[in-house]
């Protein structure tokens, strides 16, 4: 079975299931979604109040060099944060 159709398997199962499946996928950089070819995984940033759009696509960018790169970009969701959140 392909590694799609087992995402939209769990997902049809359990969303939570896949929830917890695209998390991982985020916590570790070796995780088999990341190979998929129609998958990207960005950062998520509320969004800007005022004139403040052009930091926060600063922001974003920044925060992806610094996923590509191999390292954690400041404020992400880690599995462990995630606990912590509301």
């Amino acid at each position: 079975m392909s590694r799609a159709r087992e995402i939209r398997r769990k997902a049809e199962e359990s969303p939570a299931d896949a929830e917890e499946m695209l998390l991982a996928a985020m916590e570790d950089p070796d995780h088999a979604l990341r190979d998929l070819p129609n998958v990207i995984l960005t950062p998520h940033v509320s969004g800007p109040v005022g004139g403040r759009r052009a930091d926060l696509g600063k922001y974003a960018v920044e925060c992806v060099r610094i996923a590509l790169s191999g390292e954690t970009p400041p404020g992400a969701i880690t599995l462990e944060r995630l606990q912590t959140l509301a």
